[in-house]
């Protein structure tokens, strides 16, 4: 469980990155009151909705590579 709250911290970080890179850039400034707010927003929705979904999700991830696992053979 631990390698995955680590990807998922890390993943989240470089998500925030791109996306204030992605806003920032063209605008030429960080002076940008509407993006500041769009990326806290964007930021703190997913924050909320990850940590919903660590606590109510227990297990889902050993679930997940048992099904994986049975469905190798008819993917491919």
């Amino acid at each position: 469980m631990d390698n995955i709250i680590g990807k998922t911290i890390s993943g989240f970080i470089m998500l925030i990155v791109i996306m204030g890179i992605m806003i920032f850039l063209p605008a030429w400034t960080p002076v940008y009151f509407q993006a500041w707010v769009y990326l806290l927003t964007f930021a703190v929705s997913t924050i909320l909705i990850t940590v919903y979904l660590f606590k109510n999700l227990l297990g889902y991830d050993e679930f997940c590579e048992k099904v994986r696992y049975h469905l190798i053979p008819f993917i491919w």
